[in-house]
């Protein structure tokens, strides 16, 4: 019996430096990791991984991580047309769903019903639901640190302005 084999992309976004040897232990499956320093989170370093592996071993590396004091990441399992993001962020916790083909979240009917009766025909609570459906408040944190790859001058602000 063969065990299914899924595409992981992982994104550590921040990972405390005085933390880098635990994650490098959770992730010592894969080539080295090539840390670069984090600048928008000060003593923070970020990596990113590919490569194939068990679905079971990818569940387990997800978790792990995010036992990790302090780290922030993504990750991005797929297994032909379906797949899952994960995202944590620490304060938010951790944040699964299912995606299709092209990366996009899928969100059950009966998930999609549940914020329809919690809502009770308010509609500002219902775009509130779908926003925490959605991981909108994950997108919100990580969204610099996707952006800095980029754009070397962007800079993390703690307050709105």
């Amino acid at each position: 019996m063969s065990v299914a084999q899924v595409s992981l992309a992982l994104a550590i976004h921040a990972c405390p430096e005085n933390q880098k040897s635990t994650v490098e232990g959770i992730t010592r499956d894969f080539s080295a990791i090539k840390w670069s320093k984090q600048t928008l989170l000060l003593e923070n370093s970020c990596a990113e991984l590919s490569g194939k592996i068990p679905s079971l071993t990818a569940d387990d590396l997800v978790s792990s991580l995010a036992r990790v004091k302090g780290i922030h990441f993504e990750a991005m399992l797929t297994n032909g047309d379906f797949g899952q993001l994960v995202m944590f962020v620490p304060g938010l916790g951790m944040y699964r769903a299912d995606t299709n083909g092209a990366g996009e979240i899928l969100i059950s009917e009966d998930r999609i019903r549940n914020a329809m009766e919690q809502s009770a025909g308010n509609s500002r609570e219902l775009q509130r639901l779908f926003r925490v459906l959605l991981g909108q408040a994950w997108d919100d944190v990580l969204e610099p640190f996707r952006a800095k790859r980029y754009n070397q001058n962007l800079a993390l602000m703690n307050k709105a302005v």
